[in-house]
């Protein structure tokens, strides 16, 4: 479903996808996925799961579900069964604000030979309100899954990516860190928090091999947009068609205009 008006201040190309066969991922994954070992958070629903189904139909040789929902990834790999993925599949229910959680990631890691291809850190809580009615317990509540969680992941898996000299971190931002919306206080600043952590990391380890995505809420192949803000409904060849742009004006991330 095409044609919606462009919003230039989060919709970098006039044609937007809301079907993943319009992208062509299940190809572009395919090229990218085949034998790696794949660690997911929040993958016993939405779209945990989702990315789940399309790395599996995708060729990953490993594939570590993290769930905080008892039984949910376990559905999960129920389904990847039903479609014929090959993939070993290990299921984890795992608190990520736990007070363990740090030692059980370690472990998950351990699980996995101590690889790690790609990192998708895609658990994550809403929390709608508006400000002056929101608690602080809530309000800490979304950041511990939201900002503390996805660095606590990275803090883990990142060692691993380091010693193979290169892998991938996805972060699932959203359109919401970007755009001020009454009632998504604490989630859109959450998710800000996110894609301005990708920054840093890109900063950090681009030099590393290390490639590093802050998207709402898919994956996308493309080198020129390391580092950077990405939308899946955006058009991937018009993005293309835009890389000297984007690299030369450095589009696409949280930064201070003057």
């Amino acid at each position: 479903m095409n044609g919606f008006t462009r919003n230039p201040i989060t919709e970098a190309t006039d044609t937007l996808h809301h079907s993943a066969e319009t992208q062509s991922l299940a190809a572009a994954l395919d090229r990218a996925a085949h034998g790696a070992v794949i660690v997911i958070t929040g993958a016993g629903g939405g779209i945990g799961r989702a990315i789940a189904l399309a790395f599996g139909k995708a060729g990953a040789s490993q594939l570590l579900l993290i769930d905080a929902v008892a039984n949910a990834c376990e559905a999960t790999a129920a389904e990847l069964r039903q479609l014929g993925a090959k993939s070993i599949v290990r299921c984890y229910e795992l608190d990520l604000t736990s007070d363990d959680a740090e030692q059980r990631l370690n472990d998950v890691l351990q699980d996995a030979g101590n690889r790690c291809d790609c990192l998708v850190n895609n658990a994550g809580i809403l929390g709608w309100s508006p400000i002056a009615k929101f608690s602080l317990a809530s309000w800490k509540k979304v950041f511990d899954i939201n900002v503390h969680a996805l660095f606590l992941c990275t803090h883990v898996f990142l060692p691993a990516l380091l010693s193979q000299q290169g892998g991938t971190i996805i972060n699932l931002a959203s359109i919401s860190g970007v755009e001020a919306r009454p009632g998504e206080a604490a989630y859109g600043t959450s998710k800000t928090c996110a894609a301005r952590f990708t920054d840093f990391l890109d900063a950090e380890h681009r030099k590393d091999g290390i490639r590093s995505f802050a998207i709402h809420p898919g994956g996308v192949r493309t080198d020129f947009l390391r580092g950077r803000f990405i939308s899946a409904n955006w058009d991937l060849q018009e993005l293309e068609a835009r890389a000297n742009e984007i690299v030369d004006r450095d589009l696409l991330k949280l930064k201070l205009a003057v």
